[in-house]
C-alpha cells in the first residue's frame, strides 16, 4: 500500500493545476482508464487484477498507475 500511496502523490503534483483534456478506457471492462492532461502527460491506472501492457510494451501492475510522457 505505501508503494501506491507514493505512486499516487508523485502523480498528485505531476498533474495538480493542469488542465484535464480527455478521460477514456483502455479495456472494454473499463477497469484500465487513461487521462491526458495539458503539456502530454498522460496517467494510466490499472483497477483491475490482471496486469496491462501498455503501448511500448511495459507492464502496468494490477492495482497500479504510471504516468507516461
Amino acid at each position: 500500500m505505501a508503494v501506491l500511496c507514493k505512486s499516487v502523490s508523485l502523480l498528485h503534483r505531476q498533474t495538480s493545476g493542469k488542465e484535464l483534456e480527455s478521460h477514456g478506457w483502455l479495456t472494454p471492462d473499463r477497469l484500465v482508464q487513461a487521462s491526458r492532461f495539458e503539456g502530454g502527460l498522460q496517467v494510466v491506472a490499472n483497477f483491475s487484477r490482471e496486469p496491462f501492457i501498455l503501448p511500448g510494451g511495459e507492464v502496468l501492475r494490477p492495482g497500479s498507475c504510471q504516468a507516461l510522457r
